[in-house]
């Protein structure tokens, strides 16, 4: 009979636990949580790193961003394991990510996701959910580039994209031009991204392009995200400090498939 009281009362006190987390009196990011042994039944209580709200936001909008800045995060959570989502409104995942927590503002690489997608990312340190807010980044120029290794990973490092030349003929319908630019960064490589549906012809959208070969689409690009064109340097070529040369039309059967972009 003592044995079958002992069960009941720790069985009530899991309940009354569970209770206080279901109606908010115990919060997720400090919960009691139950440790039963042959002597009774003891509580501990574990908390979060941190109580404060922490900023995420991207630094530049994009249809195939691939990092985060997390910022404020205090020294208390230096060491923690970061668990980062990315979710849309309909709480769909869009990327997510690991890594170790360091003070202050962290650049977290993660898989690729459109920026105008995204509603909210939730954050945990070690298992424990942090309070996080959103900033959407600004509307991106139409074109720019991003910094990236021999792997094809973000480096962070600066990287600026400047128009050379262009040059457009032709009667509406079957228009065509090319332009070039320079792309500077101190990385291996980068990710020139271009709307040309904005630049550099705006009285009129291309709907094929091509490249010379020096630069060629980025791993990964598709041409669902057309207009948009990605490209980097071709590791074969001369690489990342030559001009980008891309060849548009406005009828697709004017453009030839060397090195075509797309349609592919």
């Amino acid at each position: 009979m003592t044995r079958l009281m002992s069960l009941r009362v720790v069985l009530a006190v899991a309940a009354f636990v569970v209770a206080l987390i279901t109606i908010g009196q115990i919060s997720l990011a400090s919960a009691a949580q139950l440790d039963v042994n042959q002597s009774g039944v003891s509580t501990f209580t574990a908390n979060a790193c941190t109580d404060q709200v922490i900023g995420i936001t991207a630094s530049q909008s994009s249809s195939s961003q691939t990092q985060l800045q997390v910022t404020g995060v205090p020294t208390e959570c230096t060491g923690t394991l970061g668990t980062i989502v990315v979710v849309d409104a309909a709480g769909t995942a869009l990327a997510q990510a690991t890594w170790t927590k360091t003070a202050g503002t962290n650049t977290v690489s993660t898989s690729s996701f459109d920026t105008s997608l995204v509603s909210s990312v939730l954050l945990l340190a070690d298992g424990w959910w942090i309070d996080t807010t959103w900033t959407a980044p600004a509307t991106s120029a139409p074109v720019y580039c991003t910094s990236i290794d021999a792997q094809g990973l973000p480096t962070g490092a600066e990287c600026s994209v400047t128009e050379v030349d262009d040059v457009d003929w032709g009667n509406p319908g079957t228009r065509r031009g090319w332009a070039k630019y320079d792309v500077d960064t101190t990385s291996e490589n980068a990710i020139f991204v271009i709307d040309l549906a904005e630049t550099p012809f705006p009285d009129w959208t291309p709907t094929a392009a091509r490249t010379n070969g020096d630069w060629i689409a980025a791993p990964g690009y598709s041409c669902d995200e057309w207009p948009i064109v990605r490209l980097y340097a071709n590791p074969n070529k001369g690489g990342v400090s030559t001009e980008v040369y891309i060849e548009v039309v406005e009828k697709q059967v004017a453009i030839g498939t060397a090195n075509r972009i797309c349609p592919n």
